[in-house]
Order: C-alpha cells, then structure tokens, then sequence
C-alpha cells in the first residue's frame, strides 16, 4: 500500500485527579476499524471524524477504483469519488459519497445508490441528519434539487450555489433559489416554486420552523420577503433575523442613504442612524446601535439607552441574559460597559466574557506600560508580562489563565492565585507558537489539567490538581471522566503513542492519531477512547484505543 500524505496524519512534536489507583482497574483493548491493504492508497485528505468522535471514514483507491470505508467496512467500488467525500451525517453516524461510474454521478447514502444523473453537487444533510438534498443535473442541462430521492422542479439556467440547500431546523423543510430563463431568481420551499424576483439572498427560516424570509431585489430595490409576503422597498437590506422565539423579524436597512432598523414592518430610526441589530440568545432581549452628533454611539438595549462612547465594542449578554457588557472607546481609552457602568481604562481590552453562572464578568486588558492583567467584575487583577485567555470553570467558581513575567517562565493562575512556574505550559507546535496553552477544567469545575514541555530536557507531562505527572516525550490535550475523577490524555514514549490514564500510560501502542481525532469519554461504561493510527509493512491501519475503568 502507498499513504497519500501521511504526513498530515501523524502529530509529530521535537497524579491522579481524585481517584485511588488501588480502588480500581483499567482495561484497554485495540479495536481495528480498517487495515490497510498491499497496493491501495488512502487519500488521507479525505478522512473524516463522526460528531461524537467514534467512528471514522475515508476514500481509499485500488487500481483505478476507488471505494469508501467506514469503520473498516467497505462495500462497492466505483470509477471515481469527489473530493469532498464522504460527509458525516449530523448527530447520525451514516454517511453519503457522491460517486461516478460510467460517467454518471450519484449519490450514495447508507451504502444505497440513489438515481444517476449527468453532474452531481451541493450536498446537504438536514440538521437531525435524518434527510438529504443535493443539486443534480440531467442529461440535457436540466439541474434541480434531489431531496429524500424526490426530484424538485427543473431550472435550464440552474440553481444558485450562493443561497445553496437550506433546511429549517426541525428538518422538515427545505428551501434554495433557481434561476429561471431570463436569469431571474425563483424561490423554492419544498420543492415548490413560489415568487420570482431579479435576485434572492439570505434565506433564513424561523427558530421553530413556522417562517421562511429572504432578501429580495426587484429594479434597484431590496425588500424582505416573510411567508411568500414582500415587505417594504429600501435601498439596501441585510443582518436578517428572527427572535429567540420566533415571534419578531428584524432586519438593518438603508433609506435614502441613512440606516434603519426594521422590527416586523415597523421602522426604527434614531439620531443618525440605527443599526447592528442584536437578539439575546434566549430571552430575546433586543439591541441596537445608534449614531448621534459628534460621531458618537450607544447602544439601545430595550428601550433603555446606553451613555454615548466613541467607538463601541460586541455586545454580549450574561448566560442568564440579566446583565450586559461591551467596550468602548472613550477618548483614546478602552473601558468595559457593565450594565451600564464604565469600567477602569485601559490601552487595550480583549477576550471579554461572563461566568457560565451568574453575570461575573472576565476580560484580558493591556496598560500603557504594555502590561497585561486580568479583570474580574472591573477589579484589575495582578500585572504581568504576558497572560492567555482566561477561562471559566463549567460551574463559574473558578478562573484560570497562564501568564508570565520577565524571566518568561509560565504559571498558572487559579483565582488570582500563582501556581507552580515551568518553562512552556502548553503543546509546541511544528514551526511556531503554543497550542492547547489554556486550562482545561472537569464538567464539574473541581480539577483542572493543563499539558506542559521542558526545551531543556524535551520532556513534556500534565499537571492535574497542581501535582505533575510522569514525563514523556510529548503529550497532547486531556479529557476528564464525566464525574471528573479520571483523566486521559495521548503521551508519547520514544516514538510510540500511549493512552495515558491517571498518568499510567497503557500497554497498547500506535504510530499517530487521526487528523481531527481526540479523546472522548462514554458515561454509559466509563470509558475512554480515542481514535489512532499504525503504520505496517502493508501500510496503514486504524484502531479505536479505549481503556475502560472497572
């Protein structure tokens, strides 16, 4: 067998958590999911991970056919295989291929070939993964949308690729553009032509799939079709959107040269010009920007407007969605805006964000001096060097980021509080930089892990719970058990990789893990697992590594 690749595929790089070892056993097994074969090449490029992290597929070829494995199954070969092949199925674990033979293209899904056409392209899964469309072409230059094997109405022009295939999020509806003889646009929902205009953009159904809008434009004018109804004329329409809730249709608008904002047909248009529209996530709080004399902005965030700043930053909103934040620029200082209060100033502001609970606000910020600190609630934290984004745990109680002083050594801070100092906390990667440099925490935000590499000695270990384990070559991201007691992470050991769990690295070894492959953990047995690979004499083979806690 010959690797197309390969080296895409490998990574190569220059304690315990709570648990009692002697309280439990780790059993490991390797499971193979797909061996290479002498004289087939594997298109590496063409590997795929499934959304839950299980299961593996990828186009291989043999002589001049080629065929699509998953998990190590294979079933017919065919003439040739698109490059975008194979694709996933949201939330599902089956997967489609667009395939040709006999210079005929066709989609195959769950190992079933649907109708042979001329072309095939465009191929789109519904969001529970439970239905399929795609654009095909007919042999006299016909193209049309296939969904669930139906074909939908002919277009001689074609279907646009700019709207694309569009389902609601319930999956039960599906919407794209064709475009007519005259080159006009015709918008289609279920396979049913409805209005015809010079162009269609922007297709958005609602949140609980009951409504369907898009931009339309007829003689220089845009407008907002809603439910096949158009709206009023502007100049110009986009940031088209609907409420958390589905009751309300916004979108931002220019009349006669001025922006405007359009709330379900009702225009706002304030001091001198109103725009960025902005929903809340759940609640459906409503915002927007204005501009007012002297180039000065505020935001309005219902109904209630905010003090005018020079240049306004994001608007985010608490996970509870009862307190607001954005920085702002006020005369050549940043400052962040918390339910309306100004915080301290500062050269620069970033990485702002809320506690997973509650309305604790965290941001990075930089002095004048090119300081960098931490900022809790607008109370400035310690000055450093350099610090990384900081993190929340999942339960909000606790913060963590790594940071550095003049002597470049890195710590960990928890909660304001300086860990132990190392050389470099995260994962080199190949040429430059760090990855994998911030904290990770358990779902239960108790412990906390974080990779880290000595250049002198070129070792690399995990700290967990501030007590550093065994050192390896290199390690790589960790994963916690869900109740947090465990955790596992991929080491490597001269040139072999290990699954290491609670720092004890398993007997099982492999050459690489699968590009887009990472640790995942089962609740149901208590299991760890990871997708990798090994290379041999008759080239490459796959295994799902997994190390089961008893």
């Amino acid at each position: 067998m010959r690797i197309l690749l390969a080296t895409v595929l490998f990574i190569t790089l220059p304690c315990m958590a709570s648990a009692d070892p002697a309280q439990y056993t780790i059993e490991e097994r390797m499971i193979p999911i797909g061996h290479g074969i002498s004289g087939e090449e594997i298109y590496v490029d063409s590997l795929k991970i499934s959304s839950d992290l299980e299961h593996i597929a990828y186009v291989s070829r043999i002589g001049q056919t080629f065929r699509v494995w998953l998990d190590g199954v294979s079933e017919k070969s065919h003439s040739g295989i698109t490059r975008q092949s194979p694709f996933f199925a949201p939330k599902q674990n089956r997967i489609a291929y667009i395939a040709n033979d006999k210079d005929k293209m066709f989609v195959v899904v769950d190992n079933k070939e649907q109708d042979r056409y001329k072309q095939v392209g465009t191929l789109t899964f519904s969001p529970d993964g439970s239905r399929i469309a795609y654009r095909a072409e007919d042999d006299k230059g016909g193209q049309f949308v296939v969904t669930d094997g139906k074909e939908g109405p002919k277009f001689e022009v074609g279907i646009t690729t700019d709207v694309g295939i569009v389902f609601s999020p319930d999956s039960e509806h599906v919407a794209y553009v064709g475009i007519n003889n005259n080159n006009s646009c015709i918008f289609v929902k279920d396979n049913k032509k409805l209005r015809s205009y010079e162009k269609i953009e922007k297709v958005k159904f609602s949140p609980d799939s009951k409504h369907v809008a898009y931009t339309a434009m007829e003689k220089g004018n845009w407008f907002v079709v809603l439910d096949d109804q158009p709206g009023e004329k502007y100049d110009k329409v986009r940031r088209l959107m609907f409420s958390p809730d589905s009751s309300q249709l916004v979108y931002e608008a220019l009349k006669n040269k001025r922006p405007i904002i359009v709330k379900n047909d009702k225009e706002i248009s304030e001091g001198h010009g109103a725009f960025f529209p902005n929903f809340s996530p759940k609640k459906g709080h409503f915002a927007y920007l204005i501009a007012e004399k002297g180039n000065k902005f505020s935001y309005i965030i219902d109904g209630k407007q905010e003090p005018p700043v020079d240049e306004p930053g994001k608007l985010i909103y608490s996970h509870d969605e009862t307190s607001t934040a954005y920085a702002a620029l006020l005369n050549n200082k940043w400052h962040m805006v918390k339910d309306g209060e100004k915080g301290p100033a500062f050269k620069k502001i970033f990485a702002f964000s809320y506690s997973p609970a509650g309305n604790d606000l965290i941001y990075a910020a930089e002095t004048d001096d090119g300081k960098k600190c931490v900022v809790v609630n607008n109370i400035p934290g310690k000055l450093y060097e350099s610090i990384g984004v900081p993190v929340y745990s999942p339960d909000g109680k606790k913060y963590a980021y790594v940071a550095s002083e003049e002597d470049k050594k890195m710590f960990m801070v928890i909660n304001g509080e300086q860990q132990t100092p190392y050389p470099i906390i995260g994962i080199p990667m190949e040429g430059s930089g760090i990855d994998a440099q911030q904290p990770f925490f358990s779902n239960d935000g108790n412990h906390l892990a974080y990779p880290v590499y000595d250049p002198d000695k070129n070792e690399a270990f995990m700290v967990v719970d501030g007590k550093a384990h065994p050192s390896f070559g290199a390690v790589m991201k960790p994963c916690f058990s869900a109740d947090g007691k465990h955790v596992a992470y991929m080491a490597r050991k001269g040139h072999n990789w290990h699954l290491v769990v609670d720092g004890k690295a398993g007997s099982n070894t492999c050459d690489g893990m699968i590009r887009g492959a990472s640790i995942g953990f089962d609740p149901a047995r208590n299991c760890f697992f990871n997708l990798v690979a090994s290379k041999s004499e008759s080239g490459l083979s796959f295994f799902r590594i997994e190390a089961e806690i008893k």
